[in-house]
């Protein structure tokens, strides 16, 4: 489906990994890479994110909901949290954007 009612297909950066040296680029330079390229960047909703033990699911749940920031008339699926220092990643789907779908 089409769930951003987008006109037509869209590339947005997500990683980066330098073949050469093993290594996935930091945050700050694929957004510099992406730039360079003039490749759009997928959209960053809070880069100073923090995770740290007090923050619960409902709170995760509660973040994920929200108008999408690449169309802001559709409701966003959610949001992927990356750690700045380590590879770690993980995603965290909106209720609602479940609720909503047409699977």
């Amino acid at each position: 489906g089409n769930h951003y009612q987008l006109k037509e297909h869209r590339f947005y950066l997500y990683r980066v990994y330098d073949a050469s040296t093993g290594i996935l680029f930091e945050p700050a330079e694929r957004r510099e890479f992406a730039q360079l390229l003039g490749i759009p960047h997928v959209p960053v909703i809070d880069e100073g994110f923090k995770l740290n033990y007090q923050i619960g699911m409902a709170a995760l749940l509660a973040m994920a909901d929200g108008p999408s920031a690449i169309n802001p008339a559709t409701r966003r699926e959610g949001f992927v949290s990356q750690c700045t220092t380590t590879r770690t990643s993980f995603k965290v789907v909106s209720n609602k954007y479940l609720l909503n779908a047409k699977l």
